[in-house]
């Protein structure tokens, strides 16, 4: 299902032939609005596509089925508040409680997702809203939905038994950090569901993608895991009330009252993201243009900005998680490979995703035409940039801290360096095979390439955590180092480390080249020249020169 603008049944009956574009007949899915209705877009594809008029669904539904989106939010936020619940008090698993947060996100966005969209969560709602997706009246009643079902999940949980609820920064930490951190990835959230879920280039009707459940639910192991040195993050407006309400019963604070605020103003920068990196999808003409079949053409900035923003989520998750420093190696390499899935996901097809020098210099070394040499330059650029400035939010954060590249000095440099020789190959490697757009394929949506990335991130922080500090991105590298530098630290391996990263992704285009052949054929060089930004660019300049 992809989110439209909506509007009432009974106000157009055009709208019945075109609602079957979003797999449901409810009322919230109709396409278009009514400000939308006469546009002459809309006439002319209700005139080229003859087929949706053979799908058309009744002018007036039943009262079973307008309720049904609105009783879904109201159960998927019963469902995640009692988790969070559950998982919020002083006996539970500090480690795994975070990672069962995100799933029961994961398991009710892929249950309800086709019902009402799997918002849960107001603050999402709102970030749809300002992205064009809901009408006012609408967000309201979803709004009202979700609080409904986190104060029944609360008094539902305080009636069964006692609980402790811990909310509020951690001893050592103020409302400041504890803030910032909501507010952020509260914003990555919702900047993630937009990309995934509602862009209507990620997320096309006519070909879906299957990874929008997963990279929403890895934000919240992502922003768990990142905030846990601070306090229990929440990242979900209804949540924070529900909760707040079972806190306020132990202590009489208005804690939950705070994190509501920090997560509706999440909601608002998560838009105005979404908005920075996919600006063409907030027009009118081309929104109803795309329907048709028109590509949106790309422009350097959204993607610089994609490229500095995917890169700045995951630095500034690797280093939060290395202040937190909780259950070892396993949960940074966690959080960190989660926020690069999302990111993934959510930007690939508007930068590439890349998020990190050592690949892009893999994919030019590849010599398939995908990225030119200019394009490389602003990459390394933009993600060098962003993980310096991921890197001064963690130290304004924690400035009494010191982030060290390696954990410990049971190895010597040269294992050190050699792990992240290793392990930097096999990043490169996975990212240039699961990215490989090979002729013939049936779908456009590459469901695997962001799991596959960020995988190994979490085989490669398991492994070499202990050794060299698993960096595997100079972007990574550089920031820890310049924080470095800051405190004073004698011993910093940066220029070693990355020597052997970069080696890593050099030597991984030639192991690409002896085991991809295919994608060395005529047909496939052009395939992946036709989707890369060179092409784009191309095709930018001709379009400029056919204006003058």
């Amino acid at each position: 299902m992809a989110y439209r603008a909506t509007a009432g049944a009974a106000e157009r009956p055009a709208a019945t032939a075109i609602a079957a574009l979003s797999g449901s007949n409810s009322d919230l899915q109709r396409l278009p609005s009514p400000q939308q209705a006469d546009h002459p877009s809309c006439r002319e594809l209700l005139r080229v596509d003859k087929s949706i008029a053979h799908h058309e669904v009744p002018l007036f539904t039943t009262f079973a089925q307008d309720l049904a989106p609105y009783f879904a939010e109201f159960l998927g936020t019963f469902l995640l508040t009692m988790t969070f619940l559950c998982n919020s008090t002083k006996n539970s698993d500090i480690v795994w409680a975070v990672t069962s947060n995100g799933f029961a996100n994961m398991a009710i966005c892929y249950s309800l997702f086709h019902i009402s969209g799997a918002n849960c969560n107001p603050s999402v709602t709102i970030a749809l809203m300002l992205a064009g997706r809901h009408t006012g009246a609408v967000a309201a009643k979803f709004c009202l939905a979700q609080i409904v079902g986190a104060l029944s999940a609360a008094a539902l949980r305080t009636s069964m038994s006692d609980v402790q609820i811990m909310m509020g920064p951690r001893d050592g930490f103020g409302w400041y950090e504890a803030d910032t951190i909501e507010v952020v990835y509260t914003a990555m959230l919702c900047f993630v569901f937009l990309n995934c879920a509602a862009s209507l280039r990620n997320n096309p009707t006519k070909d879906q993608n299957g990874f929008f459940g997963l990279a929403v639910g890895f934000c919240f192991v992502a922003g768990g895991y990142a905030g846990r040195a601070f306090g229990n993050t929440i990242m979900n407006s209804a949540l924070a009330i529900g909760i707040g309400t079972v806190h306020f019963g132990q202590s009489f604070s208005l804690d939950g009252l705070h994190y509501f605020g920090c997560d509706i103003l999440g909601g608002f920068l998560g838009a105005g993201l979404f908005r920075l990196v996919r600006p063409e999808e907030f027009d009118v003409a081309q929104f109803f243009a795309h329907c048709e079949g028109m590509h949106f053409q790309d422009k350097v900035a959204p993607r610089i900005a994609a490229e500095f923003l995917g890169t700045f989520f995951i630095v500034l998750t690797k280093a939060l998680n290395r202040v937190s420093r909780t259950g070892g190696e396993g949960p940074e390499s966690w959080s960190v490979a989660a926020a690069l899935t999302a990111m993934v996901y959510s930007l690939r097809d508007v930068s590439g995703g890349y998020f990190n020098p050592a690949v892009v210099l893999s994919i030019k070394a590849s010599q398939r035409g995908i990225i030119s040499v200019h394009e490389v330059v602003w990459n390394v650029a933009v993600q060098v940039f962003a993980g310096l400035i991921a890197g001064s939010t963690v130290t304004l954060l924690v400035k009494d801290k010191e982030l060290y590249i390696r954990s410990g000095h049971q190895y010597s440099q040269a294992a050190c360096c050699f792990a992240e020789g290793v392990f930097s190959f096999l990043i490169c490697y996975v990212v240039l095979s699961t990215s490989a757009k090979l002729p013939g394929a049936k779908t456009k949506r590459n469901n695997i390439a962001g799991l596959a990335y960020g995988s190994c991130h979490t085989v490669a922080g398991f492994a070499i955590g202990h050794i060299s500090g698993s960096m595997l991105n100079p972007a990574v590298l550089l920031a820890f180092s310049s924080i470095g530098v800051i405190h004073f630290q004698s011993e910093d391996p940066c220029l070693d480390y990355l020597l052997w990263q970069t080696l890593g992704a050099l030597l991984a285009a030639p192991a690409f080249y002896l085991t991809h052949p295919a994608a060395y054929k005529p047909e496939a060089i052009l395939e992946a020249i036709a989707h890369g930004p060179l092409q784009d660019s191309i095709r930018l300049e001709k379009q400029s020169d056919e204006t003058v």
